[in-house]
């Protein structure tokens, strides 16, 4: 229970003297992101007592959870904001799953995408979400996406944990619904477009795609396109799509199985040419395909 003390905000816990804790917690980190996995075992209230400093994105996999105005069941979600005291009462068989991520981070991926300040300084992301949201469903899929994420012991680690974390932050940004988004419509359209093409381009990391794809899927022309990408992203849409294919390539590299060659992987990843394939990822990762696959230990 102190762990939990220590990694969120201090919290005061309500425990039933006829009860017994059997309490279970598991946790990872990736890049700025904490992800932790909670269970009491028996009836549990709590609630905070000081204002949160990040935002906590919660997931209830298991049993249900009582605010004072709402109930929630299996596969429904929230988000705590910045500078929240949270208040709540979970069942005996419930198992939460959190996403804390700082401040910090949260803010500079918003100067990232949108160039300035937030109203309010912090944004005020929509609070519940129930379990058919498309923000829930990018919840459960953006845990599952960290939890998949290699651990080689390689320098290349820190990189990844980086870009990958970086690359969630802004989908966050870009799809959590917020009370108090600063922008006009127009902005609005132009977060999207961007939204859009990295919807496709997730889709399809097998593939190469062209501008005129991105373009075609997106409604829009391939210099609003270019443009709505340099402005929110700060790279044009195919470098996008490259640094996730070769994102790929890793994740394949360091955990598929020892049957699959370097050049299976490459195709997997939408590379047709292995040199170059090699010459790209060694750029961006700082070595070579073949010596990310070498160490892959056999099972």
């Amino acid at each position: 229970m102190e762990l939990l003390q220590s990694v969120y905000t201090p919290h005061a816990l309500n425990i039933p003297r006829d009860k017994r804790v059997r309490f279970s917690y598991r946790e990872f980190e990736l890049g700025a992101l904490h992800c932790g996995s909670v269970e009491y075992g028996c009836d549990v209230s709590f609630a905070t007592t000081v204002p949160t400093d990040y935002l906590n994105l919660s997931m209830l996999c298991r049993g249900y959870a009582k605010t004072d105005d709402r109930v929630f069941s299996a596969g429904d979600a929230a988000a705590i904001n910045i500078g929240d005291q949270p208040a709540m009462r979970l069942s005996a068989d419930s198992r939460i799953v959190n996403l804390k991520i700082p401040a910090s981070d949260l803010m500079k991926t918003c100067k990232m995408l949108y160039g300035h300040s937030w109203d309010g300084d912090t944004p005020r992301f929509k609070t519940w979400m129930d379990a058919q949201s498309p923000e829930s469903r990018w919840l459960q899929s953006a845990v599952a996406c960290l939890a998949q994420v290699p651990h080689t012991g390689h320098s290349s680690d820190v990189d990844l944990a980086s870009r990958v974390s970086e690359g969630l932050l802004m989908q966050l940004v870009l799809t959590w619904p917020t009370d108090n988004h600063p922008y006009k419509s127009q902005d609005l359209a132009t977060a999207s477009i961007v939204k859009r093409a990295m919807d496709y381009i997730e889709s399809s990391l097998d593939q190469a795609p062209r501008l005129e794809d991105l373009a075609q899927v997106t409604g829009v022309g391939i210099r609003t396109l270019h443009r709505a990408f340099s402005n929110h992203v700060g790279i044009s849409p195919i470098r996008y799509a490259l640094k996730r294919r070769l994102e790929k390539a890793h994740l394949m590299l360091t955990t598929s199985p020892c049957s699959l060659t370097v050049a299976e992987v490459a195709t997997a990843a939408g590379f047709h040419n292995f040199g170059d394939f090699s010459a790209s990822y060694r750029q961006h990762f700082g070595e070579l395909p073949s010596a990310a696959r070498k160490r892959r230990k056999p099972r």
